[in-house]
């Protein structure tokens, strides 16, 4: 419903929510909430599946997976609660993983040349907890955890043009708020001097204009004064790409670049992540 202000369609996704866990209702009930929770938030889930993963179709089945995952009354009545009335904030956990791992599933990747060549995953162990253990981390609600202790702390080892290209293009999962110069000199691995530096030098200019090393450091800070999101829902790729300076092919290559990387890196550290948090 594009009417709704975001506080109604809080408020209504929470009726919903409840009808559909409350045994007590009957089937009709109950099917009728699904059907109109999925209604209200299904455009968006689209949207946002859409800004990472370019085929239409793929979109498609990601999204249905997703529901897949969501609408299940007793998992719902039991996790739902714990993000205070905010269904797509819910809903952001099982988008992400749901894309990360249809990457995974991908039989091919794409090399520094941006062509496309077979997958080759040698260690049979790690693609083992790939698949299991990404499931159980959306059980438990690690989401958070591997962003802050895998994903985040890994950012300054791919080359720069790729995470420039990642972290505008993940900023709402990197990101619970906007960072600091701080924290954006941390990603990038460089001291806070020359973040400052970088961050002063890019003020003065278009960011099409800007360096590598600024981009990685402006961007990031001012990017909800910089993203247009009525363009952004439009054309996330193209119109992310002109933001700093691209091409729409090119920045596809360094996405998928660095989503390779990650996705690795968070295959051979998940197993240590959640064997700290059970003995925590």
């Amino acid at each position: 419903m594009t009417s709704d202000s975001t506080g109604n369609l809080d408020t209504k996704s929470d009726e919903l929510v409840a009808i559909l866990v409350d045994q007590r209702r009957s089937r009709v009930e109950r099917t009728r909430a699904t059907q109109q929770l999925y209604q209200r938030h299904a455009s968006w889930v689209i949207q946002q599946v859409g800004r990472k993963i370019y085929n239409p179709d793929d979109v498609q089945d990601i999204a249905q997976t997703v529901w897949m995952q969501v609408l299940q009354p007793d998992k719902l009545g039991s996790e739902y609660k714990k993000l205070n009335g905010k269904f797509r904030a819910y809903l952001r956990a099982p988008i992400r993983w749901a894309i990360l791992k249809h990457i995974d599933k991908l039989p091919f990747t794409i090399n520094d040349a941006g062509e496309k060549t077979p997958a080759n995953f040698t260690d049979i162990s790690v693609a083992d907890i790939s698949e299991s253990m990404l499931e159980e981390c959306l059980d438990k609600c690690m989401l958070d955890d591997v962003i802050e202790n895998i994903i985040k702390p890994h950012l300054k080892f791919i080359d720069i043009k790729s995470r420039n290209v990642y972290v505008v293009n993940e900023y709402d999962v990197i990101f619970a708020m906007a960072p600091s110069l701080t924290e954006v000199a941390v990603i990038n691995g460089i001291d806070n001097t020359e973040a400052i530096r970088l961050f002063n030098n890019a003020s003065s200019k278009a960011t099409e204009t800007c360096s590598d090393e600024e981009i990685s450091v402006y961007l990031p800070v001012k990017y909800k004064t910089l993203v247009d999101p009525v363009l952004l829902s439009k054309s996330s790729g193209r119109y992310l790409a002109n933001l700093i300076g691209i091409s729409e092919s090119l920045f596809r290559k360094r996405l998928h670049s660095a989503r390779k990387y990650l996705l690795e890196t968070v295959r051979q550290n998940l197993f240590t992540l959640t064997e700290g948090s059970k003995h925590g």
